[in-house]
């Protein structure tokens, strides 16, 4: 009877140490599969912050990159503005002088200073844009300037000659003064040619910064003005005259200053 309770006992014990066994197994079990879901709950929360840090700083180089473009945007738009309110104010300015000029030889108020009678509009406006050569004022009067000019050449020639042959310190003095006074008159009015035909191309391809005003009557103020200006006679002061009514009519330069203050 102690045999088979012997038995009984180790039978109980193997029992015990196989449950015990098998609770062993089962908690190691949960315990790795516990860490195990643990260790991708850390690395899981590990990556998702990772992924918004990066999001977040991709997110600040973004905006800082795009207020960078908009502000190299305003910069060159304000350069852009700059250099069309330059090209307007240039372009304006020319038409306001040529205005101006057209205006005063018009009015009759330019006097004659051996008379004191007013100058005829094409005298007026030769005086106004020649004003520093005196010659074409007290000697003969040169409607094509083309023809001043080359007069004016012989003349500084001829001169020169005399500078030359000159037998005093007195007489070299006076020719060279001439020659000088010549010299200025030409260089004067070959540069109120030149200047007002540069002038006018540069107004014709001004059309694009004036788009809205009716530039059809300045290019043709513009023309007549420079025919004016290269041939001083009644046919060109009549057209100029038209012209200028036309563009003062339209009050073009009172548009002008509209879109210079823009």
């Amino acid at each position: 009877m102690n045999g088979d309770y012997l038995t009984e006992e180790i039978t109980q014990s193997a029992d015990i140490i196989e449950a015990i066994n098998q609770l062993t197994e089962t908690v190691t079990s949960q315990a790795s599969a516990n860490f195990s879901e643990v260790m991708i709950a850390i690395l899981t929360a590990i990556y998702v912050g990772a992924t918004i840090l990066i999001w977040r700083s991709n997110k600040k180089s973004a905006n800082a990159a795009t207020k960078q473009v908009e502000e190299m945007k305003n910069i060159q738009q304000q350069n852009v503005n700059i250099q069309l309110f330059e090209k307007r104010h240039d372009v304006y300015s020319t038409l306001n002088i040529w205005h101006q000029i057209t205006k005063l030889a018009l009015s009759k108020t330019i006097l004659n200073p051996s008379t004191g009678d007013s100058l005829a509009p094409k005298r007026a406006f030769t005086k106004i844009l020649y004003q520093n050569t005196e010659l074409i004022f007290f000697g003969r009067h040169y409607e094509n300037v083309e023809e001043y000019i080359s007069s004016l050449n012989y003349a500084l020639q001829k001169a020169t000659n005399n500078l030359e042959t000159a037998d005093s310190e007195e007489k070299k003095k006076e020719l060279e003064n001439i020659r000088n006074g010549y010299s200025h008159m030409v260089y004067t009015v070959s540069e109120v040619v030149n200047r007002t035909k540069n002038e006018r191309i540069k107004i014709e391809y001004a059309k694009h910064i004036y788009s809205s005003i009716n530039f059809s009557i300045i290019i043709s103020f513009t023309d007549a003005f420079l025919a004016a200006v290269c041939v001083v006679s009644d046919y060109n002061m009549n057209e100029l005259e038209k012209a200028y009514k036309s563009f003062d009519e339209a009050n073009i330069l009172a548009e002008m200053e509209k879109m210079l203050k823009l």
